[in-house]
């Protein structure tokens, strides 16, 4: 009886590693600074990523971890620099952190190597963690907030971003779920900015919990200027991300 017992003691406190997601991720982008009525400079991008996405048990919660398995990006005008395909290669297996408080992401990531490429990406690793609130019932909504707030030593950025979520569907395969974001950006320091970005956030949510595909669609108005300068200079752009969930291994 008592190697029985303890046979079983010893498979209940095996620790099974987490569960890994593969995504494979597109995503555009555009920027454009508008000087004045007649002279527009700007540039885009694209890029792939596969990622890997896991969660882990902690003191103060979960955290999920995604890691850049391998990603391909090039740029055009003034981004041509910024996302060259090199910063593509050196950005190979950079992770992220994803803070999961009551089951929801509550700060932005920031990722293990920075780049334009990587903090792109940090953004569309919220949409690998659904609202743990999210309802089961078509028409039920709720609000959740996300608190941005990145900082250089040039100039600091904070960006709260509200998302007001809707049940679109519901049945036994998961339900779909779609957001409007607003986020009220303000940026001071060697150039003070300050604009809008709106956008809608679709997430597909497995009965499990595990996004199954997701997409991003957001635009960005701004206004800016330098600290030591009059000339004040309007910013935009838009993004756009579709995520797939490729398999998951145990």
């Amino acid at each position: 009886m008592l190697p029985a017992l303890l046979a079983a003691a010893l498979a209940s406190a095996v620790t099974h590693p987490p569960a890994v997601q593969h995504y494979r991720v597109e995503l555009r982008a555009s920027r454009h600074i508008d000087r004045s009525p007649t002279d527009t400079t700007g540039g885009d991008y694209h890029a792939v990523a596969f990622l890997s996405a896991t969660r882990r048990d902690t003191v103060g919660g979960q955290v999920g971890r995604v890691v850049i398995d391998s990603v391909t990006c090039a740029g055009t005008g003034i981004l041509s620099m910024a996302y060259d395909p090199s910063v593509g290669r050196a950005s190979r297996g950079a992770w992220y952190d994803v803070l999961l408080v009551k089951g929801e992401p509550e700060t932005l990531p920031k990722p293990s190597l920075r780049n334009p490429l990587t903090d792109a990406l940090a953004q569309v690793t919220l949409e690998l963690f659904p609202p743990a609130r999210r309802k089961s019932a078509v028409g039920e909504m709720w609000v959740d907030t996300l608190n941005i707030a990145t900082a250089s030593d040039r100039w600091s950025e904070t960006s709260p971003a509200i998302t007001k979520w809707k049940v679109i569907s519901a049945g036994g395969d998961g339900v779909v779920i779609e957001g409007d974001l607003t986020v009220v950006v303000s940026v001071t320091g060697q150039v003070t900015a300050t604009g809008m970005i709106i956008g809608k956030r679709t997430i597909v949510v497995t009965p499990a919990g595990v996004v199954r595909s997701a997409t991003l669609a957001t635009t960005q108005q701004m206004l800016a200027a330098a600290q030591s300068g009059t000339e004040i200079r309007a910013p935009r752009g838009s993004t756009s991300a579709t995520i797939t969930l490729l398999g998951e291994t145990p």
